[in-house]
Order: C-alpha cells, then sequence, then structure tokens
C-alpha cells in the first residue's frame, strides 16, 4: 500500500530535485548585489555578525544604510546566516564569481 503510494506522488520529488538544482545555480551564477533586495539581507546579516544581537531599537532598525529595510523581518533565516558567516570577512563575500569556481555550471 505504501509503495503504491509513492509511485503515485513521484512528481513532487522530481520537481522540488529541479527547484533545488535551478535555485543553487541562479545564486552561484548571480553576484552579490545583483538579486532582488539581496543588499538588504546582507546588511541584516552583517549587522547581527558584527554585534552579536538583532537591532534592538527603533534608530537601529530605521538606520538603513547600516542595517537595510529587512531589519524587522523575522530573524530566524539572517540569525542563522550570520552564526555561520560572522567569521568570514565582509570582502571575502562580495567578491564576484570567478569562470574557474563557476566551470561546473557549464558542463
Amino acid at each position: 500500500m505504501r509503495f503504491y503510494k509513492l509511485r503515485q506522488h513521484w512528481r513532487l520529488p522530481v520537481i522540488l530535485a529541479i527547484y533545488v538544482v535551478l535555485a543553487v545555480a541562479y545564486s552561484l551564477a548571480l553576484p552579490l548585489s545583483m538579486g532582488d533586495d539581496e543588499w538588504a539581507h546582507f546588511l541584516y546579516i552583517r549587522f547581527i555578525a558584527e554585534h552579536g544581537r538583532l537591532p534592538i531599537n527603533l534608530a537601529e532598525r530605521g538606520n538603513w544604510d547600516e542595517v537595510g529595510y529587512k531589519a524587522d523581518d523575522p530573524p530566524l533565516y539572517h540569525l542563522l546566516v550570520a552564526g555561520l558567516t560572522a567569521s568570514v570577512e565582509p570582502a571575502h563575500l562580495l567578491r564576484p564569481l570567478t569562470r574557474r569556481s563557476a566551470s561546473w555550471l557549464t558542463m
């Protein structure tokens, strides 16, 4: 009975796999700052990584030059990414994708 249900819904894992492949390729091929609202996410994550906390008052959240306009968004994603990238120098995150590092995309 279970195997029949899995065979019946085989399209969902295929669609999810295609989505993941396309999302990863898009993320690697598009340089930082070219994505929609990517700078706002980047600024918010760097604020959390550098200060070790969320913006706590309206003055901090309203400073879009330092925090970005995403400071009012739910923070789970931003906290996780800030924790993963806290030890990475921001200049390394801003480096555009080189041909050598993108060679696997053209296979």
